[in-house]
């Protein structure tokens, strides 16, 4: 998550919920043409690769290869995160970060897309107005893609004279 930050600045959303002084949730999301998002700094990259390994580096690489086979090429959000601490899970704290990104985000007029690992998940996207558009597999773990539909352009009638 730390590389994800360090690349974020100037080139996402994020928005961060605190129950008094402790961080209690985050989302990064990024605009219209704004994924994928530059590599972390070399310096990032040999933290994360001495925190985790090459084996472990290697998999998180092909995993991401895998998911950008099938994402959207035309205008749209993009929700790269979307987390809440597990002790503070299920007190509405990540579904007030995304009402208020859909909020924030809703004026642009483009489609919102985003991926879980969850199945538990689903249910929480849908109330907030995504949709299953695909299910895959990477590395032998199911991933959900789902969309939240651009919203509907509104007109004006049309004053008869």
């Amino acid at each position: 998550m730390r590389n994800l930050f360090e690349v974020t600045e100037g080139r996402a959303r994020v928005a961060a919920a605190r129950t008094g002084s402790r961080l209690a949730g985050v989302l990064v999301a990024t605009p219209p043409f704004g994924w994928p998002l530059p590599p972390p700094s070399i310096l990032g990259q040999l933290r994360t690769l001495a925190a985790q390994g090459l084996r472990v580096a290697r998999r998180w690489r092909r995993a991401f290869e895998q998911l950008e086979r099938g994402r959207p090429d035309g205008a749209h959000w993009y929700v790269a995160a979307l987390g809440v601490e597990t002790s503070l899970q299920g007190r509405g704290i990540g579904g007030a970060l995304l009402a208020s990104f859909v909020a924030q985000t809703r004026s642009d007029g483009v489609e919102v897309w985003l991926e879980t690992d969850l199945e538990r998940n689903l249910a929480f996207y849908g109330r907030h107005g995504f949709e299953v558009r695909e299910e895959l597999m990477v590395l032998a773990t199911p991933v959900w893609r789902l969309r939240r539909a651009a919203p509907e352009a509104v007109f004006a009638k049309p004053r008869l004279r």
